[in-house]
């Protein structure tokens, strides 16, 4: 009887500390894919951070683009207006000149 007591209290040692591995072995399992989880956290708050950065560079470019085209309209608006201004004048001196020697 003994022996069947020691036989018994051994198969169930061995099956607690079966349990106890499995337990042991998903608990590791579960914190290499935290750790995993962290890194690809952290990598993503990486790239995150990096296109932040890009995107402000480009709103920075659009921004200077913009204003450099605006001033570039206003060049062209202030070259139309000399141009239609010499148009103009040319024009005066003609109307004189045949006023002065009709033909």
């Amino acid at each position: 009887a003994r022996y069947e007591d020691e036989s018994m209290e051994l198969t169930e040692r061995n099956r607690l500390n079966e349990e106890r591995r499995q337990v042991d072995d998903e608990k590791n399992r579960v914190e290499l894919e935290i750790d995993e989880m962290r890194r690809l956290w952290e990598r993503l708050t990486e790239q995150s951070e990096e296109l932040a950065k890009t995107e402000g560079f480009l709103m920075r470019r659009e921004a200077a683009m913009t204003h450099r085209r605006d001033e570039i309209q206003m060049q062209r608006k202030d070259l139309r207006a000399k141009r239609e201004d010499m148009k103009r004048k040319l024009m005066e001196a003609t109307d004189i000149r045949e006023y002065q020697h009709p033909d």
